[in-house]
């Protein structure tokens, strides 16, 4: 035996098998009858490679031996492995037959199942920071709600991207409705002048022409009523009968000499007395009666002097009045309708900024698959919304859709970037033979080309030797 075999002896039903390890890499095929151990040898390389296989003796032995790649197992009533490992593998960590085909109905079931695997060959635990530095912290702190750390890795992208897109459809309808109150705020403000408006010399317009009406109307009212006492003091002096001046002078006159006759008749100063005393009343009589015609003359003078304003000249100062006023509500109307449409650019702004937002969240949530991405640390391989993509002349394509040849390279390709040169990748039976011989010639020769070990198993073709045997696959 060498470094480059694996020998398998008294494993199940094999009683002696020596399995080549080509350095140059390739596929290596065992092939016999049915029940001659194909299965075991497969499950004999897995345990070598670390995996808890379990395996028996061959029946009437009391031990068998799988060794190889620097390992002996040793197998017997427990079963014993020795030695260090020559060679990388993915056993217990990826089987890359299920990375080409899962056996799941559901395709995007199938496609998680891909992920996870590749995942947790990466071995990057999941956890919540990934997807804050990814998207951002802003973002991530305003959309994604509740603990996620319990979640395996595609769970908590899944769950943070469902947190960012509902973040992002209210947002969404936040910007609506501020778009729908702005367009509110417009249709009410209507047309509306870009030319300025003086509002302090408008509003002191109708403040001076309302004052000015106001003042007309009150000297119109004075005038009037004085007017109206001018004629009552007309009707006072045709009724009144009332002294000359002449007569005046005449009375006080014999007043006058009453009071001498008085001083001059002491005899008679009681009848004096009486007439002077009647003689002052009248005198006062005639003083107020001739006071009350210079008032009354007086009034007539100051009416027929006075300059009242006509009706037009009032309905003229109640038009500028009334023009002044029309002027200073259309002014008030535009700097109602100017605040309306301040209105409407603040909800404009408030619905772009949750448009951005909903942006933001939408390239948030692409960020997630980001994460998936580096995780299976693929450079063929995309992830979006769940789906293995992978880019080909016809475009981005779901991996599931390629032909199986296409994804045995590309699994291949995988593989061997986790083992490396010499690395060896265990493949079942049913896998190998799932494959119509082109497709295996494609994955012999990636194989090959990648200098892995594909180790194998297939039926008895017709005319081939039962027994079982191991052969390199041609390419």
């Amino acid at each position: 035996m060498t470094k480059n075999n694996i020998n398998i002896q008294d494993v199940g039903p094999i009683e002696a098998l020596d399995i080549p390890i080509p350095p140059e890499g390739g596929v290596v095929v065992l092939r016999g009858a049915n029940g001659v151990g194909k299965t075991s040898a497969l499950d004999a390389a897995r345990r070598l490679l670390g995996n808890t296989q379990q395996l028996s003796c061959r029946d009437g032995q009391q031990k068998g031996m799988v060794e190889g790649l620097g390992v002996k197992v040793t197998v017997g009533r427990s079963t014993r492995r020795t030695g260090e490992l020559e060679a990388i593998h993915l056993e217990g960590k990826l089987s890359i037959d299920e990375l080409v085909d899962p056996g799941l109905k559901s395709d995007e079931a199938a496609d998680a199942k891909r992920i996870r695997a590749m995942v947790s060959l990466s071995g990057i635990a999941a956890d919540e920071n990934l997807f804050r530095e990814e998207v951002g912290e802003d973002i991530y702190t305003q959309a994604v709600s509740g603990e996620k750390n319990e979640l395996d890795l595609l769970e908590m992208s899944s769950q943070i991207k469902a947190d960012l897109h509902g973040y992002a459809r209210r947002r969404e309808s936040e910007a609506v409705s501020q778009k729908g109150q702005a367009s509110g705020y417009r249709q009410a403000a209507g047309e509306v002048s870009d030319t300025p408006v003086d509002e302090a010399a408008i509003k002191a317009m109708m403040l001076e022409t309302a004052k000015r009406e106001s003042a007309l109307q009150e000297y119109r009212k004075a005038t009037l009523e004085l007017r109206g006492k001018a004629e009552e003091a007309r009707k006072a002096l045709d009724e009144s009968g009332a002294p000359t001046p002449q007569e005046v002078d005449a009375a006080r006159s014999k007043s006058e000499t009453a009071t001498g006759a008085v001083k001059a008749a002491r005899s008679a100063l009681a009848k004096a007395e009486r007439k002077e005393s009647k003689q002052l009343a009248e005198l006062a009589r005639i003083e107020r009666a001739a006071s009350e015609v210079v008032g009354h003359r007086k009034t007539i003078t100051d009416a027929e002097a006075a300059d009242c304003p006509s009706e037009a000249v009032i309905k003229a100062a109640a038009e500028e009045a009334r023009e002044a006023s029309e002027e200073w509500d259309q002014a008030a109307a535009q700097r109602d309708a100017h605040a309306k449409l301040l209105r409407a650019e603040e909800h404009d702004a408030l619905g772009k900024k949750a448009t951005e937002q909903a942006v933001n969240a939408r390239d948030a949530a692409k960020a997630c698959d980001h994460v998936l991405e580096k995780a299976i640390r693929s450079d063929v391989l995309r992830v979006s919304d769940g789906r293995l993509y992978v880019s080909t002349s016809r475009g981005p394509t779901l991996f599931g859709e390629l032909s199986d040849g296409e994804r045995w390279e590309i699994a291949i390709d995988l593989a061997a970037e986790r083992v490396g040169e010499g690395g060896l990748i265990v493949v079942p039976q049913s896998a190998w033979e799932g494959l119509d011989t082109t497709n295996r010639t494609i994955v012999a020769s990636r194989a090959k080309e990648r200098k892995v070990i594909v180790i194998t198993a297939e039926a008895q073709r017709s005319g081939e030797m039962a027994e079982l045997h191991a052969e390199i696959a041609a390419v």
